[in-house]
Parts: structure tokens; sequence; C-alpha cells
């Protein structure tokens, strides 16, 4: 037997073949989501992450900005608070003095 059948097809971004060897990709995932490492099934885009309308895949929000819970958009924190680490809730500010400068987060001002 050919192997190369029996491994079926590697879907393109946005793709998944959801019975194992299938010979062709058939289903894209949806705004929000993304092929898992096997491109099975389709998964929410990580946190801090989004895909809307017309995206291949997921892409990291930009500064300051978190992931909807459905992942299809980024969203603005409120004025007193900014997002964590992988940007997926907002939070309020941890703010202090050090040298003359006060220290918000992990931003620096004067």
């Amino acid at each position: 037997k050919d192997d190369k059948m029996n491994e079926g097809v590697e879907c393109p971004d946005n793709q998944i073949s959801p019975r194992e060897g299938a010979v062709s990709c058939s289903t894209s995932c949806g705004d929000g989501k993304e092929p898992n490492t096997e491109r099975t099934e389709c998964e929410l885009c990580p946190a801090g992450r989004y895909k809307g309308a017309g995206m291949d895949q997921c892409e990291v929000c930009p500064d300051h900005k978190i992931s909807s819970l459905n992942r299809v958009k980024c969203a603005n924190c409120d004025t007193d608070k900014g997002p964590n680490k992988d940007q997926s809730v907002c939070g309020k500010y941890s703010c202090w003095y050090y040298n003359n400068l006060i220290i918000i987060g992990d931003r620096v001002g004067t």
C-alpha cells in the first residue's frame, strides 16, 4: 500500500478535515476560531488573539487591548484599567513611585 494515501492531505490555513485520512479539506474555521494542531477541528483563538471576517488566522491584539470573549475582535480597557500579560482581561493598574517616576504595571511615566 502507498503510505501517502493513508496519511490524507495537509489542509491549508483556516481549513480542517474532520476525518482522519481524508483526501480533501472541506471545512473552514469561522470568525474567532482556528484549526487545532492536527487540523481536525476548529478551536477558539487563544486569549489575546482574534480573527475577524476575512482573516485566515488568529492575530495578536494590538498593545493595550484585549480579545473579546468570542475572539472576533479586540477591545479597549477602561481608562483606569489595563490588560494582563496574555491580553485576556482588563484589571486595575498597580501604581507606585520610584525615583520620581510613576510606575503603572509594567509601564513607566513621569
